[in-house]
């Protein structure tokens, strides 16, 4: 006897709780065919035919997020061997590697993902950094020309600098934790712009910490506390 109608809407509609509880794979249902026998004669469904028209579709949805399921479990069972990624990417050429690195980027964030009062600070900010350093194709306010010098705060020894600093640090940190402010006390331009710099690496290495303190309305700076920081802007 042929299926009917409402027989075959019936078995679609049961696929999803099927394959789960038999554990079978989900590609075996042709999505296709399902959609276009759901379609045929739809006009002549009555009231009660047509919800279990409904029910039926969305169980093919169903089937095809259970697709999307068995893929990312597939996926996250393949392994890689070392030893033949080593190989295959010392026989590309450099025009084939740096495509291939190029194609597998995953920006972290989009524009989508920022408020605009977000983007507004962040230009705040970039202005405020003009202050202390002149860059090309980024000129001072004009009020400020003639007052920056340039933007190259570290010589040859930035190692050596960087430890000077942080025994700096440690001892400013002595007897407690205290602000950005005066962390940086008695440094101006570009050797501000040095500490600045040196005093977020020890932030984002994970040596000292940097939280936002509401009693004092200011950036605390205190001994290693918790996780490495994120990066915060601040107006220097």
């Amino acid at each position: 006897m042929a299926e009917t109608a409402r027989d075959y809407r019936r078995r679609v509609t049961a696929l999803p709780e099927d394959l789960r509880r038999g554990g079978g794979d989900p590609f075996e249902v042709d999505v296709k065919d399902a959609l276009a026998r759901l379609r045929e004669g739809y006009e002549e469904l009555d009231g009660d035919e047509l919800v279990m028209d409904a029910m039926a579709v969305n169980a093919v949805s169903q089937v095809v997020a259970q697709q999307d399921e068995w893929l990312d479990y597939q996926l996250s069972r393949v392994q890689v061997d070392p030893a033949l990624l080593r190989e295959k990417i010392r026989a590309m050429d450099e025009r084939a590697l740096s495509a291939a690195l190029r194609c597998s980027q995953h920006l972290p964030a989009g524009i989508k993902q920022l408020h605009s009062a977000r983007l507004r600070a962040a230009a705040d900010y970039w202005i405020e950094l003009v202050r202390w350093g002149a860059h090309e194709g980024l000129p001072a306010p004009p009020m400020l020309q003639g007052e920056t010098e340039a933007l190259e705060p570290f010589g040859d020894d930035l190692v050596g600098e960087l430890q000077a600093w942080r025994e700096r640090v440690a001892r400013k940190l002595e007897s407690g934790p205290v602000t950005y402010e005066e962390a940086l006390s008695g440094s101006t331009g570009k050797e501000r712009l040095k500490a600045a710099y040196m005093t977020s690496f020890m932030c984002a290495s994970g040596e000292i910490t940097l939280r936002y303190d509401p009693v004092r309305s200011a950036y605390v700076v205190s001994r290693a506390q918790g996780v490495p920081d994120s990066s915060v802007a601040i107006a220097l």
